[in-house]
This record gives structure tokens, C-alpha cells and sequence, in this order.
């Protein structure tokens, strides 16, 4: 299963990758949460089975310039774990290396920054 040519998408910016979805980032901040009536997040953590205890705005990932990586941020009431390690609204976001495993509410998925081919 090689990729050949591929799409511009996959090259640049990070993935989430759960169980039953994946969703490549395209900008360098997203919002993962619940969309509502007043708003839509990026990546609709509820729709997916992540549960009740979901905020809207749960939580945010994004590229942090100034330490040159990605970095989540929490905002939702009950947290959020990553690698095991709950991180609550208030926090210091947390860096996000490639492979972390992150859980908001019930579901759970992987962080993942793109892999240079080495067979080019």
C-alpha cells in the first residue's frame, strides 16, 4: 500500500488518528470539542462517541512558533489525558510529541506528525 504522488494534505501539518476516524490538520490551530446550535469545532469530538461530559470547546491543538512544535491546550472542565496524564483548563499547554496517545471524554486517538519517506 505506497503512496504514490499522494496528496498535498498528507505532507504538511499533523493527523489524529482514532480508531474509526482520522483527521489531518490544515491550519496550525484546531478546536476539538462538541458542535452546538452557536458553534462548530474542527473536529466534533461527540458525533464520534465521545460522550456527554464533551465541552464545546474542549480543547485546542496547535503550533506553538515560538518553541517550534505542537502543543495542546485545554479548556473543557473535565480535561483532558495525554499519555495518561490529565491536564486541566488553566494548565500550561502541554507539548505534543508524535504518537502521544490523547483521550478527551471517551475517545480516544493519536497524535501524529507526518514521517519523511526515506525511499523518497
Amino acid at each position: 500500500m505506497g503512496t504514490t504522488g499522494g496528496s498535498d494534505v498528507e505532507q504538511g501539518f499533523a493527523k489524529l488518528q482514532g480508531e474509526d476516524f482520522e483527521y489531518y490538520m490544515q491550519t496550525y490551530s484546531i478546536m476539538l470539542g462538541r458542535n452546538s446550535k452557536k458553534s462548530t469545532v474542527d473536529v466534533d469530538l461527540a458525533s464520534l462517541g465521545g460522550g456527554m461530559n464533551i465541552s464545546r470547546r474542549h480543547s485546542r491543538i496547535f503550533y506553538d512558533f515560538t518553541r517550534r512544535r505542537f502543543a495542546l491546550e485545554t479548556l473543557g472542565k473535565n480535561g483532558c489525558l495525554v499519555e495518561g496524564v490529565l491536564h486541566f483548563p488553566g494548565n500550561t499547554p502541554v507539548k505534543l510529541d508524535s504518537q502521544d496517545l490523547l483521550q478527551i471524554g471517551d475517545k480516544q486517538f493519536y497524535f501524529l506528525l507526518p514521517v519523511k519517506s526515506i525511499l523518497g
